[in-house]
């Protein structure tokens, strides 16, 4: 498309620099950034991360703790199941089953997968909001530079 003020040039050239510094991050071309794709990253850039670091950046893909609610509801629904099957408590499947199936809503709606790996949208997402906050992640065009090989 056609770009018509310095902003929107400055702001296109940040989307494809974004896009491809995913892509050079997504090491298997799977459309997904899992974590060692993002900890080879890490490291290439001269950052020492560790496996803690690298789950707490990809958990802030969940910038609103919501996934993270959704998983507690089911493994405490998977407990009741346990119980069940024990003999000490009872289950109801249909709840369970509703739990998961919102969670999977949540989880596409975030471009993440319930193991944390996540697609391009929830990186750029992610990477905007590092940028606006305290926290800062090098900027898409250092890393675009450290990835590529």
């Amino acid at each position: 498309g056609e770009v018509g003020t310095i902003q929107e040039a400055q702001e296109k050239v940040d989307e494809l620099a974004l896009e491809n510094t995913f892509l050079e991050i997504d090491e298997d071309g799977s459309g997904l950034v899992d974590t060692d794709e993002l900890r080879t990253a890490l490291l290439s850039m001269g950052l020492a991360a560790t496996n803690a670091d690298v789950r707490e950046m990809q958990e802030r893909v969940d910038d609103d703790g919501e996934i993270a609610r959704w998983k507690a509801v089911i493994k405490a629904l998977y407990d009741k199941a346990a119980l069940t099957k024990l003999g000490l408590g009872e289950a109801d499947m249909a709840v369970l089953r509703a739990a998961e199936a919102s969670l999977q809503v949540l989880l596409e709606e975030k471009d993440v997968t319930a193991d944390w790996q996540f697609g391009m949208r929830a990186y750029k997402d992610m990477v905007r909001r590092e940028r606006a906050s305290a926290v800062k992640l090098p900027s898409a065009a250092g890393m675009v530079n450290c990835v590529v090989k």
